[in-house]
C-alpha cells in the first residue's frame, strides 16, 4: 500500500479572490522566495497553479487547494504552516469548512477482494456481467470533525480516500483549529484504519 502523490491534502472552502494568489504573491508571502513553477488554468474560475518543489497552491472555484507533491511528513507540516499563513494574510475571506485529506492505493489480492466485495455483487453480475468500478463511501462523526472514507475499486486495485472535514465560521477559526490539529496523527489514524479493518500496511 502506498500514498498517492500530488493530492489535495488541505482544502479550504470559501469565497476566494483568485486574483490575489498570483505567482508573485505566492512566492513572496507563502514560499519565502523559493523558485516556483506556474501553470495557467483552462477553467476561468481557477487561479494560476503555483508550485514549489514540495507544494502546489491554487484556487478551484470556491476551494483553496494545497497539494503535497510528495506525501512526506515534513511536507505535510509545511502545507499546514502555509494554510495558517493564508489565514493571517487574507483573514476577511468568508469560509465555511476545511478538509485534511489523504489517498492511498493498494493492488487487489484474493483476501482483500473478499473483504471489499459487496453482498449484492453476484446478483448484479448475473444481470449486467462484469462490474468495472465500485465506489463505497462511509461517514463517521469524530470529536469536532467528520471523517469520510471513500473506496474506489477497479478490477486491479483499490484507492482509499480519507477526508477529515472541519466546519468553521472564519479564517481565524481555521487558524485556531488547524494550529491545534496534529496532521501527522491524522495520517497515522488513516493507516490504522486500513490496518485494523483490512490488514493493510504501508509499503506492503
Amino acid at each position: 500500500m502506498k500514498f498517492m502523490d500530488e493530492y489535495n491534502n488541505i482544502v479550504i472552502a470559501g469565497l476566494w479572490n483568485k486574483y490575489v494568489f498570483t505567482a508573485e504573491w505566492d512566492k513572496k508571502f507563502l514560499f519565502q522566495g523559493d523558485e516556483v513553477e506556474v501553470e495557467f488554468p483552462l477553467d476561468p474560475n481557477s487561479s494560476e497553479r503555483v508550485s514549489s518543489k514540495e507544494l502546489r497552491i491554487n484556487i478551484e472555484g470556491q476551494r483553496l487547494c494545497i497539494v503535497c507533491r510528495k506525501q512526506e511528513d515534513p511536507i505535510f507540516l509545511s502545507a499546514k504552516e502555509i494554510a495558517i499563513k493564508i489565514a493571517d494574510y487574507v483573514p476577511h475571506t468568508p469560509v465555511s469548512a476545511f478538509g485534511i485529506n489523504f489517498k492511498l492505493a493498494q493492488s487487489l489480492t484474493v483476501e482483500l477482494i473478499k473483504k471489499l466485495t459487496m453482498p449484492d455483487n453476484d446478483n448484479i453480475k448475473s444481470i449486467y456481467g462484469t462490474i468495472s468500478n465500485t465506489q463505497v463511501s462511509r461517514q463517521m462523526n469524530l470529536d469536532g470533525a467528520i471523517l469520510t472514507v471513500r473506496q474506489d475499486i477497479t478490477s486491479e486495485n483499490v484507492e482509499f480516500n480519507f477526508n477529515f472535514h472541519f466546519p468553521v465560521i472564519s479564517l481565524l477559526d481555521v487558524k485556531e483549529k488547524l494550529s491545534a490539529i496534529d496532521i501527522l496523527k491524522l495520517k497515522l489514524d488513516s493507516l490504522k484504519y486500513l490496518e485494523t479493518i483490512y490488514d493493510l500496511k504501508l509499503g506492503e
